[in-house]
């Protein structure tokens, strides 16, 4: 059963392919027919796979609900994961306060257990990093994704969502209240999605601030300031992210100088 999971699971992760709601007839056909079987962890990554493939959100809303319901047996960690992929839907949907709701009761389940699996924390952090995506402020969603990428294989995430997640996260990290160390930014793979894209300037803007490097930053605000000036989370707080680059510029100054 292990090895037909990992089968199933490296197939439906291909989105070549998928074809209209193939996922789910597969789902329906054949892997329901043996899914008690299955490592429950196992069981909700290849659910999730096909939850997500529908184009209605409202279908994928109603499969992962009837989903919950007819699993009442499963463990704690599969049924937090279930209820995360509901998040998922209900911030496409709009529905920004039922998805809040569900993250704060799943929240206080999760951290009350013990041993457990990074797949589950993934789940957790990555609805609650595109809550707070929605929502704000950039502070929060950059503590969640910078969660999300410590549980996250990230080599298993497409070159689209690498990017996309390079993008929020730097902009997280600029535009952030309080956020002033950007080692943690750099330290993660992640970043290097940005490199020979159109936002490969807000990875010069990190390095920049990180090493307190007015000139570079303003060069690179200077060089992009189209784009810059037309990004709403980085033109309200433009203030403030000149006077991080300031005050970073003086603390590298301070820790250059000799002791005498």
């Amino acid at each position: 059963w292990h090895q037909l999971s990992l089968v199933l699971i490296n197939f439906l992760d291909n989105k070549s392919n998928q074809r209209d709601n193939n996922y789910y007839e597969l789902y329906k056909g054949f892997i329901s027919l043996f899914s008690n079987k299955l490592n429950p962890l196992q069981y909700v990554t290849i659910v999730s796979i096909v939850g997500h493939s529908f184009n209605d959100h409202l279908e994928s809303l109603n499969y992962f609900e009837d989903l919950i319901k007819s699993n009442s047996a499963l463990s704690e960690e599969a049924k937090i994961c279930l209820q995360m992929d509901v998040v998922i839907v209900l911030l496409k949907l709009g529905k920004l306060i039922d998805a809040q709701n569900l993250l704060e009761t799943n929240g206080d389940i999760l951290f009350k257990l013990q041993s457990i699996d990074s797949l589950v924390f993934s789940k957790y952090y990555k609805s609650l990093s595109e809550c707070y995506k929605l929502k704000g402020p950039a502070h929060e969603y950059h503590k969640a994704a910078l969660m999300y990428i410590t549980y996250t294989n990230i080599d298993k995430l497409s070159s689209e969502d690498k990017y996309e997640l390079a993008t929020d996260i730097a902009l997280a990290a600029i535009s952030g209240e309080g956020i002033y160390n950007f080692g943690e930014v750099i330290a993660t793979p992640i970043l290097k999605s940005l490199l020979n894209t159109p936002n490969a300037w807000l990875y010069d803007l990190i390095y920049a601030l990180n090493n307190g490097d007015v000139d570079t930053f303003n060069k690179t605000i200077e060089l992009n300031k189209s784009v810059y000036f037309n990004s709403p989370a980085l033109v309200s707080q433009h203030e403030s992210i000149k006077q991080k680059v300031v005050l970073l510029s003086l603390i590298n100054i301070a820790f250059e100088r000799s002791p005498n």
